[in-house]
């Protein structure tokens, strides 16, 4: 019983979609803002979803209708795993997260690319010229924010002592030394590089470019499984805010109110700078991408986690 309403209400599906969704109103209200627009009301994206439900479904035909189906409901569950796996308060502390070994949080990193696959997947099965393409610029630009993304990681978990951790709660609960604070700091640019490529937000709209190939692989999505794929994002939305928060700030050394409250208020912040540099910028061609990060971002990285290694 825990574990069904640890999975679908905190810190599972209803947390994570009522987070998700207020994460990306603020952002839509933000970015209006700052482009001198009134903008939607807060809620929006809550209407959105739910308009949704009401529209009828056309499938092409190129895809049975299980995969139509099946496809993006699996991107659902993964997140609905990596959130009752975070060691978050109010559920960490009654032992219910779910995956408790010394390396959870590369198995948590790997739920959060699963909802990317389905899309990469539903945009090669619906066949759709559009799909093809955002697919093809996805499954690339997987590969090259990843690589930064691990190095860094495996740059914070050498801050845990005496030995290097990959286990979440023990990184979270690092001591707050100058060493480690230095560390943070320097990883903390690559992290939000990676996010910013992860929610797939300006300048790395690349394989959902709505301009230039109309969503991309979920072009062909209507009704209940466009509905389904934007759960999805709300989820990631919330995914990626969680990650940041249990690696860059103490939210496991307060106590569990003020933990929470700390988590939700740095939710919007991160929004806040994501948003920000998607607005001052514009998309970027897919060579220019992987130069960013295979020529930038992974050298830096290496560095840092040398660093981290040394320190």
């Amino acid at each position: 019983m825990r574990g069904l309403l640890a999975m679908f209400i905190y810190p599972g599906l209803l947390f994570a979609i009522l987070l998700g969704g207020c994460m990306e109103g603020f952002r839509r209200k933000v970015k209006a803002r700052m482009q001198l627009r009134q903008g939607p009301p807060l809620l929006q994206p809550f209407y959105d979803i739910g308009k949704l439900l009401s529209k009828q479904i056309v499938k092409p035909k190129g895809i049975s209708n299980f995969l139509y189906y099946f496809i993006p409901f699996i991107g659902i569950i993964s997140l609905l795993l990596a959130f009752v796996s975070f060691p978050l308060p109010f559920h960490y502390q009654k032992d219910m997260h779910t995956i408790k070994t010394s390396f959870d949080m590369i198995i948590i990193l790997y739920l959060l690319e699963i909802p990317l696959i389905s899309q990469i997947l539903f945009g090669y099965a619906t066949r759709s010229p559009y799909g093809l393409v955002g697919s093809s610029r996805a499954v690339q630009m997987l590969f090259y924010y990843n690589i930064p993304l691990l190095i860094i990681i495996t740059a914070i978990a050498f801050l845990a002592k005496p030995i290097p951790s990959f286990n979440l709660m023990t990184i979270a609960k690092t001591t707050w030394s100058g060493t480690d604070m230095l560390i943070k700091i320097l990883t903390l640019p690559i992290f939000l590089m990676c996010m910013q490529a992860e929610v797939k937000l300006n300048p790395f709209s690349i394989s959902n470019a709505e301009t230039e190939i109309l969503e991309g692989p979920i072009v062909e999505a209507s009704g209940l499984v466009l509905f389904m794929f934007e759960i999805m994002h709300y989820l990631e939305l919330t995914a990626v805010a969680l990650l940041f928060s249990m690696l860059y700030l103490p939210v496991l050394l307060v106590p569990p109110t003020v933990s929470l409250l700390m988590i939700i208020l740095s939710s919007f912040l991160l929004v806040f700078l994501m948003t920000f540099f998607e607005t001052i910028t514009a998309r970027l061609r897919l060579a220019q991408f992987t130069a960013i990060y295979f020529k930038v971002l992974f050298p830096l990285s290496v560095v840092v986690l040398l660093l981290s290694y040394l320190l």
